[in-house]
């Protein structure tokens, strides 16, 4: 069931959560399960072939990992989103969906260290290449795309220099030109800055900041606004190994999740309101 929740306080709380239909529990139960019944071969037959939706495998997809998902996605208003076991899942989910060789991509230079070392070494074996400049600069942006550049790897406010990337902007260039653009929006959560309206085709988080912050879950998953571009990043996630690793694409646990949609609205705006709190003391003083 799909609802259009109009705050995100509602949002946070609700999306996601439906009610478990066997005893009615309003909590979203832990799935442990590594697979899942069929009714029919015929049922069997048309969840495998993807013409019907539903649950085969857990690490394909898990009723715990769905109801992250949807309220994920609500949040940043996309058409869905997809859960991984850490943030360079998600991301070389992302690299791997839409990059191929002789492709180019455009990065912010202060990006997350792993975003870039797993391009500049890993991703260049394979024949990609990337540039990494300061995407505040709109111009250098601008100056550095080239004809075969893919995509556009945004991280705004970046970590730790909190330069902000006028993400408009830089969608309207993106846009003139056939490229996707991505936005790591870990630092400024749903709550503060929504990518997807801003022009942007895939936005991501570490759950390990403003979402959770518990420092206890290391979950990261891209949001799309087109069904096009999550079912690319779907086939990614559905062929990739299981192999509980960094760089690999495993699902995230499922205790981990729980402790995900325990998070609330106010951590990222009383965040925001301290250092401003702070600030107007001190120039009381002056």
């Amino acid at each position: 069931m799909k609802h259009h929740f109009q705050n995100p306080e509602t949002a946070v709380i609700h999306a996601g959560q439906e009610p478990d239909t066997l005893y009615g529990g309003v909590s979203v139960p832990i799935y442990q399960s590594s697979t899942f019944a069929f009714r029919s071969a015929e049922h069997g037959a048309a969840l495998f072939a993807f013409e019907e939706k539903g649950f085969i495998y857990t690490r394909i997809g898990n009723p715990t990992t769905k109801a992250l998902e949807d309220c994920v996605a609500a949040l940043e208003g996309g058409c869905g989103a997809l859960g991984t076991v850490s943030g360079m899942a998600a991301v070389t989910t992302i690299y791997t969906a839409f990059l191929e060789k002789g492709a180019h991509v455009v990065s912010t230079a202060s990006v997350y260290g792993p975003s870039r070392t797993v391009l500049e070494k890993e991703y260049a074996r394979f024949g990609v290449e990337a540039d990494f400049v300061d995407t505040s600069d709109l111009e250098a942006v601008e100056k550095t795309l080239q004809p075969s550049t893919k995509l556009l790897f945004i991280e705004t406010p970046a970590n730790p220099t909190m330069k902000v990337t006028d993400l408009e902007s830089c969608a309207r260039l993106t846009r003139e030109r056939g490229i996707l653009m991505a936005v790591d929006n870990t630092f400024a959560s749903p709550i503060l800055q929504n990518p997807l309206a801003l022009g942007a085709d895939i936005v991501f988080h570490s759950l390990t900041k403003f979402l959770n912050g518990h420092s206890d879950v290391a979950c990261l998953g891209p949001r799309a606004p087109s069904q096009g571009r999550l079912g690319a990043l779907s086939r990614i996630i559905k062929s990739s190994p299981t192999c509980p690793v960094e760089q690999t694409n495993a699902r995230p646990g499922r205790f981990d999740l729980i402790r995900a949609q325990g998070r609330h609205r106010g951590r990222p705006e009383d965040d925001q309101r301290r250092p401003i709190m702070h600030l107007s003391r001190l120039a009381r003083r002056d």
